[in-house]
């Protein structure tokens, strides 16, 4: 993204890894941005203004997300397997509270959409609500409003689409600028899936 720059290097690169890692895996890839924010005048763990947080809801998405697909493997022994990439900044925000904007990857063989904000049905929503519930040690209703999907924030990719990528990629380096970025305080700024 041309004037929101300077960008962090190192984050382009954990970005541009996470993504092969995706590709690697999944001929056809769905991924998805959206941010994490702590909710306001909820009691949080100790540990909320640390990148446990991000750790535990990882945690809690992976184990939502194997379990879905063996779910699905009961029901349908053609249904596709699908592992969690994440990608992760963290930043402060005007009030001094850490937020984390994130992509998910996964197999677009077993998810398409994320689905809709406030359904009754089990979504890829309703499982990062339950999962930043989770990380924070709340209930549900407590984290409804701090997960956000900005428009425009999901993408279907294949393997040989370079044109694809690019979009990607240049839509989701904005995540990687240094502005809003805070260092020295013992956290890591930046996080992704590892192989």
């Amino acid at each position: 993204m041309l004037g929101k720059g300077p960008f962090v290097e190192q984050y382009l690169e954990k970005l541009y890894q996470t993504l092969q890692y995706a590709l690697n895996d999944y001929a056809r890839v769905f991924a998805f941005r959206f941010d994490l924010r702590l909710p306001h005048g909820k009691n949080l763990p100790g540990d909320a203004m640390t990148n446990r947080v991000i750790a535990r809801f990882r945690a809690s998405l992976e184990a939502q997300i194997s379990h879905d697909r063996q779910r699905a493997s009961r029901l349908n022994r053609s249904a596709h397997d699908s592992c969690v990439r994440l990608f992760w900044v963290r930043e402060l925000g005007q009030e001094g509270l850490p937020h984390y904007h994130c992509i998910v990857l996964l197999n677009r063989d077993a998810y398409r959409t994320v689905g809709r904000i406030g359904s009754e049905g089990t979504n890829l929503y309703s499982r990062l609500e339950l999962a930043w519930a989770s990380a924070l040690r709340l209930l549900v209703v407590d984290v409804l409003g701090a997960v956000h999907i900005p428009k425009e924030s999901t993408f279907h990719l294949t393997r040989q689409d370079y044109l694809g990528h690019d979009e990607f990629f240049r839509r989701c380096s904005y995540l990687c600028k240094a502005a809003t970025k805070h260092y020295g305080d013992g956290q890591h700024g930046c996080g992704g899936s590892r192989c």
